[in-house]
């Protein structure tokens, strides 16, 4: 290639990948301010980084064709071979845009509202909320010790119990509206070397919230439930799971509110990704036999926890 058409490649390829890592960063931390969990942001920045890849190949596809036309054993090879690794690239990136904007499949449930998607399902029957409590329990919960409930530990002792191991008990539940909740194991955040369960509370409706420091809508709305929380004395389980920080970040975050209900740890994003979480924060809502009565993400107003709190039959006037 002549020295002008190496300088104007060079150019060429310096603007490419300036425009590539400049909006990469951007999308990263719009995906990560709207509350989008931290992988749904990496899934938007490869997509971004597929179809930059795509393009350099495409581009230097070209140059090979124009400089082995003197070569006549490898122009198809190299053309070819090009090619097929930008067709790789740009499929990966679509495939990655379609998990980052659809939360990474169809298997995945519609993200709604709490209140259109309480409306939406009817309330269990007596007779299927028997049949869901009396069911026959996992190996994984007949094999966990029983962890002692929020009731029956003292005032002043953290919640849970040592020594027993965290992560989803019931792998072959999802969280669907009028359905059991899979129950689950994490570290208390207040006293990580404690293990509490989401059935440690059954008997009482729980609104279990996943929030993360870095999410603004999480801190939105939690003077919301720090005010119902102690309005209500304990007739309502307000229950946090920290996504992926460590127990100082999480305890820290309600410390900022003087907020001081139960907070876990997802540290691994396991319970997380279990419950298919479309983004940040979400929000469960369900009743004292422990059946999902309405799930949303984004931020919940007061109107909203009001209205939700009302549909698991209790009544909150803030």
């Amino acid at each position: 290639m002549e020295p002008l058409a190496v300088a104007v490649f060079i150019i060429i390829l310096f603007v490419i990948i300036l425009s590539a890592v400049l909006p990469a960063i951007i999308l990263y931390w719009v995906a990560r301010e709207r509350g989008r969990s931290s992988r749904f942001a990496w899934w938007g920045l490869l997509a971004w980084i597929g179809l930059i890849v795509g393009l350099l190949l495409m581009l230097t596809t070209a140059a090979s064709e124009e400089e082995s036309s003197e070569r006549q054993s490898e122009p198809l090879v190299l053309t070819w071979g090009h090619a097929v690794l930008a067709v790789v690239a740009v499929g990966v990136a679509v495939m990655a845009v379609w998990l980052f904007a659809f939360g990474g499949g169809e298997d995945d449930p519609v993200p709604a509202s709490p209140a259109a998607t309480a409306t939406a399902a009817p309330a269990a029957t007596p007779a299927a909320a028997t049949a869901a409590t009396t069911a026959t329990p996992s190996p994984a919960a007949e094999a966990t010790p029983a962890s002692p409930t929020a009731t029956e530990v003292a005032a002043d002792e953290p919640i849970g119990v040592a020594g027993i191991e965290t992560g989803v008990i019931d792998r072959d539940l999802r969280p669907e509206v009028g359905q059991p909740a899979p129950d689950f194991a994490l570290a208390n955040a207040h006293a990580p070397d404690r293990v509490v369960r989401l059935s440690d509370f059954r008997g009482r409706p729980v609104v279990l919230n996943w929030f993360a420091t870095w999410c603004g809508p999480c801190r939105a709305e939690i003077p919301d439930f720090k005010a119902a929380y102690e309005a209500l004395g304990g007739a309502v389980v307000f229950l946090g799971v920290n996504l992926e920080e460590s127990a100082g970040d999480a305890v820290g975050m309600l410390g900022e509110f003087g907020a001081t209900y139960p907070a876990l740890l997802d540290e691994e994003g396991a319970v997380a990704l279990h419950y298919r979480l479309p983004g940040m924060p979400t929000t469960f809502f369900i009743d004292a036999e422990g059946v999902v009565r309405a799930w949303g993400a984004g931020l919940i107003v007061e109107e909203t926890l009001v209205a939700e709190l009302a549909k698991l039959g209790v009544d909150y006037e803030p």
